[in-house]
């Protein structure tokens, strides 16, 4: 059940609205607090230089790794093979089509890939 309080309407209480629920603050007194913490973790800074190392690497990867994709589809008597590559598309057919011999040469030969 959802319900209002009104700060100006005291008559607003458990007696009057059994359906509901009713707050009441009593012997209150505005107090002000301070907090002072002073604490020294030797690790922290260990800890932090180690996380900005992998964060590094891993952007190092995520922005400088070369990104390919390779499918092969087999059927009866062929292997055909397609890919993508973000950069060096000169390498990656050359790198494709030394891979589709390499598979081609146990085909012929007679005998399966291991």
């Amino acid at each position: 059940t959802t319900f209002w309080v009104f700060q100006e309407r005291p008559e607003f209480d458990a007696q009057n609205r059994p359906d509901r629920y009713s707050v009441e603050f009593t012997g209150l007194k505005k107090v002000y607090l301070t907090g002072l913490q002073i604490a020294h973790d030797p690790g922290a800074f260990w800890v932090l230089w180690v996380g900005c190392v992998l964060l590094l690497c891993g952007l190092l990867v995520a922005f400088f790794a070369v990104h390919r994709r390779l499918w092969a589809r087999v059927e009866p008597g062929t292997i055909v093979l397609a890919g993508s590559s973000h950069r060096s598309a000169s390498r990656f057919e050359e790198m494709l089509a030394e891979l589709g011999e390499a598979l081609a040469r146990p085909a012929a030969e007679g005998r399966g890939t291991a």
